[in-house]
């Protein structure tokens, strides 16, 4: 169930999707296609769509004008189910085969709510040609992943399965289409038995997703707001109701599945690496022959009254802050492609500078409001269609004020549109976006293709238009583009129909409670007020010099020199020695062609600070950097500006435990951009005083840690320097003291290694390497730092423990069982530090399985389960397996003895030669395209580095042959008894007393409802 959260400061329910692990549906662009020959290409009958209609592309229609990509196929077979087959080659050697149904939750009749969802569960437990676990072993046998790459999810409006299968091998591809043709065609197994088993699981699902009573109590008061209190969507949640699915019976799914599971209400979904024509043929041959129902059930989904004035919903709950949220229809998507880009284009520009005005917003003394957001969003049922949504978490005793400031910003906007100079950077920043799109479309994930499609099918929306046209039409729309074009969209607001406003305050605030005339009358006011067009922003920045923008500087120093080079043995990876004693390590990537990753690298990290710069300054002032730093005259917000309109996409400086990185990525056509960008970085950081004043009080949000510092205070035991930061220490940053920090671990160049992975030409890398990287000071006689020990040990000894909590309900208990253990030392034993953290891989895989298929599949009391692998520094490598579960309190008990059993068995006994097989493809599967990744290999190789071994370490990424006794040994050793902690969080004795009293309430209520109704009956 996807649950969104429209405010960090306020949780409301904005969603309603179940899964094994939802996707969100996003925009997605139809990639350029670089045709292998013809054997990829269409055919020139092929059928495609243009203007509404199927035609011949052979001469029948101008190539240039067709609204899609050559290599898609679309068009609908003779039963009425849609297909859409698409070439892609990323990621290489794989297919997306999705079947969307028009049918969710909405459809399921009266005793069938929570089946739609229950189905979609039994659909991964048999079918007709794969029984059992069939659908699940040809997953995981080629490779693949159950959950991963074979998932699926339901909603109120449609259920979409997802399934990814390699194309290399032909009898995969071949099971796989199969097996989504045994979903559509009717031949999920619905078995008296399979219902009764997956009916546990789902309630497992539901056990997982309870909140607690007052966060229920507001969800539900807020459906009805929405839905209005007599609407079939308020009583058609997803997950269903508990009462029911403990009784699910194999008939009334059935008749779910023939009611809604036909030709005209699907679509067939089929995008990656093969050959279009041979698919196609095969998809109309497999989806084109079942006729479907003679007399289909017809279904007229509900509407959801929009009113003709602005409703205000007061509500006075449980919740952590005052918000205001407005909420209008937003403009739908027109069919002329021209006018739907032009839309697209104007929002993209309308939000994100109403957006920065918010955010300057908070950063001012007396801040009008705690934090602002205005965006576009999807409505979580379908009738609610798109929504534009103001929303503000404001100060207690602000509520109205804030929101009247954040109102009346947008409606200066309607009134003039933009200033002219935001509104040409703002164009220039949206062309290059639409520039990155073809430049970097190759590399478009069928993943993404895929959700497109989906929704096109399921929701009418989406262009199906390539890069190149799209660009086209936005090259033509933004010469055109104006202030006013701007200020119509933002006029929006101004329509009583549909309008929505939620105010919530805290049940036990002071705050006076507003009035709904008050909340109109405010929002009259602002509309009819002439405002200036002088934006807060402009304000703000009035006498304020902003740096260059068009440039980054000079560069101060003479170029340094590659002193020396080497191309490690058999590879393409290239060494070169700087003058400054710094290292660079290139690989020219070609695969994402609009993408290059810079990344320096260099042990030591905040663990080597004082204490008394570690507490405070020191450990904060990376964060500082990556927020609000800029360097020379340049501040943060002129670098922002030019990152907009540049191939910007990422940077970052971290100050992590044991190292320090400075992260820039962004596109090959701006190359020498990035070079300054790393070469100021280090040579003339900064942060003004306003900067740092403005982080001061909103730079809480940039308390990030490293995925191995959070590892590392999670596992310390208690260790303060491996402690998350503090918030409570930001306002007692001094500048001074962090800049000094700054550049005690950033000073020297010597000490760091540049990491350049991308589709950059060693050519120009080299010049640039020479002009920027290699005259950054440095000190190469200057000695290599160690890293410190901070004396953190493995626990040791078993540690069992069981624990109350308040926030568990009735129904829920949690076991959390982890094993640690050091690894063998990587300089001394590098052949045992890999092949042990390979096996380790292995025991996490296999034994995953197992106890999936033991706890879910065949006791079906959970949800999920499996045994994950971790591995840390502190700074010597470590790991742990971590194993989770959640289920019932009434059978904790046995399903911890389980899962010691299991765990036990397989040390004794070791994987199977079947399971053996399982993991080697899998192994071979992710390696077989993160190797076309760039950060996959900037992470091989810092791992090297961070471990003290050579880089040919990294290259290494053979899949050595395992014997079942090996791994059952790495099991023993990796996870004994000697050194795991157990522990068992449960409901509290007040919540279990509160639960029973709610069940006796429910049945005294039900029985007097059923007397009242047959008195009624004696009485008539």
């Amino acid at each position: 169930m996807r649950v969104k959260k429209f405010l960090p400061l306020a949780t409301l329910v904005a969603g309603a999707v179940v899964s094994l692990g939802a996707v969100t549906p996003s925009a997605a662009y139809i990639p350029k296609v670089k045709l292998k020959g013809d054997t990829n290409g269409v055919a020139k009958s092929a059928s495609v769509v243009a203007n509404g209609k199927t035609v011949k592309s052979k001469d029948a229609v101008d190539a240039n004008s067709l609204p899609q990509s050559k290599t898609l196929r679309t068009g609908k077979l003779p039963n009425g189910m849609t297909y859409y087959v698409q070439y892609n080659p990323t990621p290489a050697k794989r297919a997306f085969i999705w079947l969307s149904v028009n049918a969710g939750s909405i459809q399921e009749d009266d005793d069938q709510r929570g089946f739609a969802h229950l189905l979609e569960h039994l659909a991964f437990n048999g079918t007709k040609n794969f029984s059992g676990n069939g659908v699940i072993d040809v997953i995981e046998k080629s490779g693949m992943t159950f959950g991963g790459d074979l998932n699926a999810y339901t909603s109120f409006d449609e259920t979409v399965y997802q399934l990814t299968i390699p194309t290399d091998d032909p009898e995969n591809f071949r099971q796989g289409m199969q097996i989504v043709d045994d979903w559509a065609n009717q031949r999920i197994l619905n078995d008296s038995m399979d219902v009764v088993n997956e009916r546990g699981v789902v309630l497992g699902e539901w056990r997982t997703r309870l909140p607690d009573t007052a966060s229920q109590r507001f969800q539900d008061e807020n459906f009805a707001r929405i839905f209005g209190k007599d609407s079939r969507y308020k009583d058609r949640f997803p997950i269903g109701l508990p009462e029911q699915l403990k009784t699910a019976e194999a008939s009334k799914l059935i008749r779910y599945y023939q009611d809604w599971y036909r030709p005209d209400n699907m679509a067939i979904i089929v995008v990656g690496d093969f050959n279009v024509d041979s698919i196609e043929k095969d998809v109309k041959a497999r989806f084109g022959t079942n006729p479907g129902p003679k007399n289909p059930r017809q279904f007229k989904r509900p509407e959801i009254a929009k009113q003709n004035k602005t409703v205000v919903h007061l509500v006075k709950d449980k919740v952590p802050n005052p918000v205001f949220e407005l909420q209008w229809p937003a403009l739908a998507q027109p069919k002329n492609k021209e006018a739907a880009v032009k839309l697209e284009i104007v929002e993209n520009i309308l939000f994100p500078f109403l957006q920065r005005s918010f955010v300057e917003m908070t950063k001012i003394e007396r801040r009008p409001i705690a934090q602002g957001v205005i965006n576009p969003q999807a409505g979580f049922a379908r009738p609610l269609g798109r929504n534009y949504r103001l929303a503000t978490a404001a100060h207690p005793d602000s509520v109205m004020y804030g929101a009247s400031v954040m109102i009346a910003e947008l409606e200066r906007v309607a009134q003039h549109g933009i200033p002219a100079e935001e509104l040409e950077q703002a164009k220039k920043a949206v062309l290059r976006r639409y520039e990155q799109i073809v430049d970097g479309s190759d590399a478009v994930n069928s993943r993404q293709l895929a959700q497109l499609y989906s929704q096109n099918f399921l929701t009418g929306q989406g262009l199906l238009i390539s890069p190149e046209e799209r660009l086209s039409i936005a090259r033509k729309v933004l010469a055109k583009l104006t202030a006013k074009d701007i200020a119509a969209v933002a006029k929006t607001w101004q329509n009583d129909k549909g309008r929505i406003v939620t105010i919530s305050i805290p049940l036990f605030s002071t705050l006076r409670f507003v009035e709904e005339k008050q909340v109109l009358a405010m929002m009259d006011s602002v509309a009819k007020v002439k405002h200036s067009p002088e934006t807060f922003l402009a304000a703000k920045n009035k006498g304020h010099k902003s740096g260059e923008v068009d440039g980054l500087g000079k560069v101060a120093a003479a170029p340094g020199k590659i002193v020396s080079g080497e191309t490690l043995a058999g590879s393409d990876v290239k060494v070169w020695n700087l003058s400054n004693g710094s290292r660079v390590v290139y690989k020219y990537n070609p695969v994402h062609s609009d993408e290059v990753i810079m990344h320096a690298f260099s042990l030591g990290g905040h663990t080597q600070l004082a204490d008394s710069l570690f507490y405070s300054s020191g450990r904060l002032v990376a964060m500082l950097m990556t927020a609000s730093g800029g360097f020379g005259d340049m501040n943060r917000d002129d670098l922002d500006k030019k990152a907009a309109t540049t191939g910007l996409r990422d940077f970052k400086v971290a100050l992590n435990a044991f190292d320090e990185e400075v992260v820039v990525k962004g596109s090959p056509r701006e190359l020498e951009m990035l070079f300054q960008l790393m070469h100021h970085q280090f040579v003339d950081p900064s942060v003004d005083t306003l900067a740092l004043q403005e982080w001061r009080r909103a730079g809480f949000g940039s308390l990030a840690m490293s995925q191995g510092d959070q590892i590392a205070a999670q596992l310390s035991g208690g260790n303060r320097r491996l402690a998350p930061p503090q918030a409570v220490n930001v306002p007692f940053m001094n500048i001074d003291q962090a800049m000094n920090v700054y550049k005690q671990r950033f000073g020297n160049a010597a000490d760091f290694t540049f990491y350049i992975i991308g589709a950059a030409p060693e050519a120009e890398v080299m010049q640039f390497v020479e002009k920027y990287i290699a005259n950054i000071p440095g000190d190469p006689s200057a000695p290599k730092e160690t890293l410190k020990d901070l004396k953190v040990r493995p626990p040791t000894g078993g540690n069992s423990s069981e624990s109350e909590h308040p926030r568990f309900a009735a129904e829920q208990s949690q076991l959390s069982l982890n094993f640690f253990n050091n690894l063998p030392n990587p300089t001394e034993q590098p052949d045992s530090f890999r092949i042990d953290r390979q096996r380790l891989g292995v025991v996490s895989m296999v034994l995953t399985r197992r106890l999936r298929n033991k706890l879910r599949e065949e006791m079906a009391v959970t949800y999920g389960t499996g045994a994950s692998i971790a591995f840390y520094n502190i700074p010597d490598p470590r790991m742990y397996v971590a194993i989770s579960l959640m289920t019932d309190p009434s059978v904790m008990d046995t399903s911890k003895k389980v899962i010691w059993e299991e765990i036990e068995e397989f040390q004794k006994s070791g994987p199977t030669a079947e399971e053996l097989e399982m993991a080697k493809a899998v192994r071979f599967r992710s390696l077989q395209n993160a190797q076309l990744s760039n950060s996959w290999w900037i992470t091989q190789f810092t791992n090297a580095q961070m471990n003290g071994l050579p880089l040919e370490y990294a290259l290494r990424i053979d899949s050595p042959e395992f014997t079942s006794a090996e791994i059952a040994e790495t099991a023993k050793k990796y996870m004994s008894k000697r050194s795991y902690q157990q522990v068992v969080y449960k409901p509290t004795k007040e919540t279990l007393k509160k639960a029973k009293e709610d069940e006796e309430k429910k049945k005294s209520e039900v029985g007097k409802d059923t007397t009242d109704e047959s008195k009624k009956k004696d009485g008539a």
